[in-house]
């Protein structure tokens, strides 16, 4: 045909299908106006480019209106208010006024593996019903996110691992085996069954506590890092107490450490570093906490030092168990606690002993007192004076001077003296002086004694004349040596006068003693 359109009307239709094939114009389609159709009829168009005019325009309906391919693809508006939509044989889809649903449960997929949906919207407050019996439910909360129903759980990998709700206020993270908590890579928090691992800080409120499951507020640390312990437990032992450390561990304290209860020290060996040690108690215990020990230990009781003398030494004081005594021993060895080597040298102020045994004296001072009695010297021997010239000794309340000095002789007489402090109020002095002198021109020999009382104001007065006074004679050409007593207010002085020559030159000497004897009420000396 050469006209580009095809034009039919009045065309009766039966139920034998309508097919117009091959309908070419140099448009490639063809027009069909058809008029208001009535009953089942198929209009079957191979060619897709095709227009409908407009006599299929306006409402067209058919209580019975199926649109299809076939009997087995189609869509079907047969049922008031919901239309079908059939794929191979099978109703697949059902849409009605409230639901796009499928035909049978489980019955539709939505999307494939291949063909995907882009987007999918959802109103406020829209719900995803999960399951048979919708069970499981995520719910939109508007403006905040959304809400699984109940303690459904949010399951990975399988149903051992998931986050759910056992009840209102609860949340629950389950694992096999750990349950992570991972930022920036890094896991900060690690849980095992028995372990949690933090990979970095932990921080608590200020004034915040931590505990156990029936304590919970065993350990609080306040806003200045200040630690304190709620347990009241008393500690009997290394395994009881507020804190028990294992003895595979250790404690390390770096600042000042405060004990206001009692402090005991199991361990074999308590080192103490401090460059000072403050002990109030005065009274420092040694060799065990019994009060009454079982046994004899044989060990020696005291202090052991370290010390350098150029060499490291080790030192001991205190008693020894062996004697009975106390001891001192500068360069000591230690067996088992038993201390022995040479004693050393001991200096002490004033003290008071019941009894001395002793090999040597050497006093470094100038009195040896008694408050109560006598002083009694009991040698077997003699005691014999080795004390160098112009020392003296005072053995009680008796003083000597040992004489030897030399004294030249010259025009005029020269002179050495003797002063005794005597400051004792009513205590009487005697003084005796035997002294040789020695020159030249012969040897003279002299012997006095006198006394003196110093009274109650201090003043010291001779009580009459010289007890004894016996002298020699030389052969001095101008003056005689002389030894003379006197005394000032509060001093004894024994003066001795050399030999006066204006002729020849020489020296004389003085040797001797001056013995000075301190009387009291209350003691005396025997000397034996």
């Amino acid at each position: 045909m050469a006209s580009s359109a095809v034009l039919m009307q009045n065309v009766a239709m039966d139920d034998s299908s309508f097919y117009l094939v091959n309908g070419t114009t140099t448009t490639n389609h063809v027009v069909f106006n058809v008029p208001t159709l009535t009953g089942n009829r198929t209009i079957t168009i191979p060619d897709s480019n095709v227009t409908l005019g407009s006599g299929l325009s306006g409402n067209n309906f058919a209580t019975d209106l199926k649109i299809g391919r076939d009997g087995d693809n189609l869509i079907d508006f047969t049922v008031d208010d919901e239309i079908t939509f059939r794929a191979g044989g099978t109703d697949e889809l059902k849409l009605t006024a409230t639901e796009l649903a499928p035909e049978t449960n489980n019955g539709l997929a939505l999307g494939s593996t291949t063909l995907n949906w882009s987007d999918i919207y959802f109103a406020d407050g829209a719900v995803i019903n999960l399951g048979n019996d919708q069970d499981v439910t995520l719910t939109h909360v508007p403006d905040t996110g959304l809400l699984l129903n109940g303690a459904s759980q949010l399951q990975f990998r399988d149903n051992a691992i998931h986050i759910s709700s056992d009840a209102d206020g609860d949340l629950n993270i389950q694992a096999d085996t750990t349950v992570n908590l991972n930022i920036g890579g890094t896991d900060e928090l690690s849980i095992t069954e028995t372990t949690a691992t933090f990979g970095t800080n932990i921080v608590i409120p200020d004034a915040g506590t931590i505990g156990s499951a029936n304590d919970n507020d065993a350990l609080a640390i306040s806003s200045a890092g200040v630690i304190t312990l709620s347990s009241g437990t008393v500690s009997t032992s290394t395994s009881t107490g507020t804190l028990v450390v294992s003895n595979s561990g250790g404690v390390g304290i770096e600042g000042n450490v405060f004990i206001g209860g009692n402090l005991t020290v199991n361990g074999s060996t308590t080192t103490v570093e401090s460059t000072v040690v403050n002990i109030q108690d005065p009274i420092f215990t040694l060799g065990g906490t019994s009060a009454n020990p079982a046994t004899n230990d044989n060990k020696d009781r005291g202090i052991e030092f370290k010390w350098n003398d150029g060499a490291a030494k080790t030192g001991f004081f205190g008693y020894d168990d062996s004697t009975g005594k106390f001891t001192f021993i500068p360069d000591a060895a230690n067996s088992s606690e038993v201390f022995s080597g040479t004693a050393g040298d001991v200096a002490f102020g004033a003290g008071e002993f019941t009894s001395v045994a002793v090999d040597n004296i050497t006093i470094d001072g100038n009195t040896i007192s008694s408050t109560t009695g006598n002083i009694t010297l009991a040698p077997t021997g003699s005691i014999i004076n080795t004390l160098a010239a112009g020392a003296c000794i005072r053995l009680g309340h008796v003083t000597k001077f040992n004489v030897d000095t030399v004294l030249a002789c010259a025009d005029d007489a020269n002179t050495a003296t003797y002063t005794y402090t005597a400051t004792d109020a009513d205590h009487e002095y005697i003084v005796k002086a035997r002294v040789v002198e020695r020159s030249p021109n012969g040897a003279k020999f002299f012997e006095r004694t006198l006394s003196f009382i110093n009274n109650n104001v201090g003043d010291l007065a001779a009580i009459g004349s010289e007890l004894s006074s016996t002298a020699g004679t030389n052969a001095a050409n101008d003056g005689q040596p002389n030894v003379a007593i006197s005394a000032t207010t509060t001093a004894i002085v024994v003066t001795l006068t050399g030999e006066q020559d204006t002729v020849d030159t020489h020296d004389c000497q003085f040797t001797g003693e001056i013995e000075i004897i301190t009387k009291d009420p209350v003691s005396s000396i025997t000397i034996a």
